[in-house]
């Protein structure tokens, strides 16, 4: 079966752009590529300002590319401007427990991201014995609406939302990347980026528009992503052991005149994508570090745990619309079965009409099945009614007196520890514990005092360090109480 195909869509303050990348034997083949400029006032800072023109702009644009009918995946790239980054470390988990535990640590972030943000992360290292670290990608709710509301308007499905950072790490050789801590330098269409790559994987990026004439902004970026590289990196992670640089051939050009004095070394990005010759771009090998191709690609990638930004209401109502057609379809069927039924009563009022007889026999028959029937429903109430008696004699008895629960967790409580949250099922038995102490030795002492207790004695304990000097907050869970 062959591969299909996907589509990058860039969305900037200026322009649109798409491009369709088609697999080939390990390669790529570009089988189209269009972009167009926006209308002033469209888009504003990487937000829809206009979503009806936008949707307009995004339809002429797909026409003229020859892929409305597109059906394959579509990847959508979010300017930097509106995303969030930022990797954190969390101890080492089950397999099963470690989601609970990072969306813990996301929710102890909500103070530091955007009002109303949607979150998706992705785990970028997890080795034996070793804590797992994880990137997580944050964008105001009513951006990523924005987007979507845009595409509904535009007829078009989209299937993955990622940070354009992501593509244009994307873009670069693997192997120039591994085992290094790498600063990438980024120039298409006058958008600067600069980005920590470390081990291939994304640790920071920033975005920023220079004109023409600006090089020394390109010099200015660079030397201040260094220094805070170098200045916030924990002591586990390698220095920055060069600048790679990529762009489009007007950015190549105004990077190779403004990357000069560094004492790390600067060297060309080689293409991490293989592209054949294709009709639809004349020059593949400045296509090679366009941002949409990275998007593109990402359509291609088939593994699972990867950021995705696409909020949950556009597929729940593709899946209603799915539902109303199904739904047409069954009502049709249900109209041809009903006029069946008419035809079949209309035969069988021709025999009752001849055989009174053997009719009446029929409905005699009939009628002791349905008789069947009810008394095998009956049975069946009867079984459930019994069991649901059973399920709340059950609840009853593990009911937990609170007031005991409360008193025996009074006095096991520190005095330099404050609960900011307690939760209790009492029909799993299972309950967790929030708070937040001066420092890491109080949760340790209360830790044992629970330990100790009666009701808390299975507690298991996570830590969260807010790198503040708020505290330490904590969490506790169980399931014997």
């Amino acid at each position: 079966m062959p591969k299909k195909s996907a589509l990058g869509l860039l969305i900037d303050d200026v322009h649109l752009e798409a491009l369709e990348l088609k697999p080939s034997k390990g390669k790529f083949s570009i089988t189209n590529y269009v972009w167009s400029r926006l209308p002033p006032g469209t888009v504003k800072a990487g937000k829809v300002i206009n979503s009806k023109i936008l949707a307009s702009e995004l339809k002429k644009l797909l026409q003229a590319g020859r892929t409305k009918s597109f059906k394959g995946p579509v990847v959508l790239g979010l300017p930097q401007s509106q995303v969030f980054l930022k990797v954190f470390t969390i101890p080492k988990f089950e397999e099963k427990e470690l989601n609970e535990a990072i969306n813990w640590h996301v929710d102890s972030l909500k103070p530091v991201l955007p009002q109303n943000a949607h979150t998706s992360y992705e785990v970028i290292e997890k080795k034996p014995n070793y804590d797992v670290k994880v990137l997580l990608a944050a964008v105001p709710q009513e951006v990523i609406d924005g987007y979507a509301q845009t595409a509904e308007l535009a007829d078009l499905k989209i299937d993955i939302i990622e940070p354009l950072a992501l593509s244009k790490a994307r873009l670069i050789n693997p192997q120039r990347l591994l085992n290094k801590s790498i600063i990438s330098v980024h120039l298409y269409q006058n958008q600067l980026s600069v980005s920590v790559l470390i081990n291939t994987k994304l640790w920071f990026s920033k975005e920023i528009f220079i004109p023409s004439g600006e090089e020394n902004n390109i010099r200015s970026a660079v030397s201040e992503l260094i220094k805070f590289f170098t200045e916030k990196k924990n002591k586990d992670i390698v220095n920055a052991s060069e600048i790679i640089y990529s762009g489009d051939n007007h950015g190549l050009d105004r990077l190779k005149t403004s990357l000069v004095g560094f004492k790390l070394p600067v060297v060309q990005a080689q293409a991490g994508v293989m592209l054949i010759k294709s009709q639809a771009v004349s020059d593949v090998q400045s296509t090679s570090f366009t941002p949409v191709l990275g998007l593109a690609v990402r359509g291609n990638l088939h593994q699972k745990g990867l950021i995705n930004l696409l909020p949950e209401w556009p597929k729940a109502k593709a899946e209603i619309l799915k539902l109303i057609v199904n739904l047409s379809k069954a009502i049709v069927v249900a109209g041809i079965i009903a006029w069946l039924n008419i035809m079949v009563l209309e035969v069988l009022w021709w025999q009752f009409s001849n055989k009174k007889q053997n009719l009446s026999e029929q409905i005699a028959k009939l009628e002791v099945q349905l008789n069947e029937q009810k008394e095998k429903e009956l049975l069946t109430w009867g079984k459930q009614f019994n069991q649901t008696t059973k399920t709340a004699q059950l609840i009853e008895k593990s009911k937990i007196d609170y007031t005991q629960v409360f008193a025996r967790l009074s006095a096991s409580l520190p005095l330099t520890v404050k609960l900011t949250s307690f939760k209790y099922q009492p029909f799993v038995g299972k309950w967790s514990i929030i708070g937040i102490a001066d420092k890491r030795e109080d949760v340790l002492v209360l830790d044992k005092a629970l330990k100790e207790s009666q009701f808390f004695s299975d507690a298991r304990l996570y830590f969260s360090s807010l790198e503040s000097n708020q505290g330490v907050v904590f969490r506790f869970s169980g399931g014997k109480l």
